[in-house]
């Protein structure tokens, strides 16, 4: 992976990239971030990778996010592209995340959830707002990831090579 590596300027959209989106973890002391920027043939380039250090039980990294839920990416073309859907792991500090992801509409950003065990890359969405009484009460859910599945798919595309022209195979991920 390292001998592959591209030499693109961070920030920068190729102007095949369709659409973008942004991948969340959460630590104790941080967040870290990657946007990711997609093309019709499920290419992907790294745009940027981001650290936002703070207590992730604290409100303040939260709104240093929000600012990113909103920014745009200029393409090569100068077309400006926003983040399409931010996913926010809830795997760690699972109610400031849902709070956070309440903030937004659910077309924008989204909490997730891995699980080892799922043997398909996404299950149905669940609701998170359930009472005692199991009675649901809010709009709020939350998408189970199949980590397995999904990091398998990962790593078949990581083994991807471009042909002997230099051209790129689908799925292939420019970092």
């Amino acid at each position: 992976l390292f001998n592959r590596r591209e030499n693109y300027k961070i920030n920068t959209v190729p102007a095949d990239v369709c659409f973008i989106t942004s991948g969340v973890d959460v630590q104790r002391d941080r967040l870290e971030l990657e946007v990711v920027g997609w093309c019709s043939d499920k290419r992907s380039y790294s745009i940027d990778y981001r650290v936002l250090e703070g207590d992730t039980a604290g409100l303040s990294v939260w709104d240093d996010l929000a600012a990113v839920v909103d920014e745009r990416f200029t393409r090569a073309d100068g077309m400006e592209l926003p983040i399409k859907l931010m996913a926010v792991d809830s795997g760690y500090n699972t109610s400031h995340v849902h709070g956070f992801c309440r903030r937004f509409d659910a077309s924008r950003v989204i909490p997730i959830k891995g699980q080892d065990n799922l043997g398909m890359p996404f299950a149905p969405p669940k609701t998170v707002d359930i009472t005692k009484a199991g009675k649901r009460v809010g709009k709020l859910r939350q998408y189970n990831i199949g980590v397995s599945f999904l990091k398998s798919e990962l790593y078949a595309h990581l083994r991807l090579e471009r042909d002997e022209n230099g051209t790129p195979p689908p799925n292939y991920c420019h970092f």
